[in-house]
């Protein structure tokens, strides 16, 4: 899920529940499930499936929960 600032707030949050501040530049995302060896693939590509799709990313962040 991508992550963003909550506006006037120092919070991020998810950006498909509210809305939020996010860079054209920067690629932020949470993973809320556990990371491990069996899903780390998935993950990987996801990430390179949303870079691949906006061009104008040029760093990526991440949140493991």
């Amino acid at each position: 899920m991508t992550v963003g600032q909550v506006p006037g707030t120092e919070h991020y949050g998810n950006g498909l529940r509210r809305s939020v501040i996010t860079s054209e530049h920067v690629l932020t995302v949470r993973v809320d499930e556990s990371l491990y060896f069996a899903n780390a693939g998935f993950l990987d590509d996801s990430v390179y499936d949303l870079v691949a799709c906006r061009p104008e990313i040029t760093d990526v962040g991440s949140w493991v929960r």
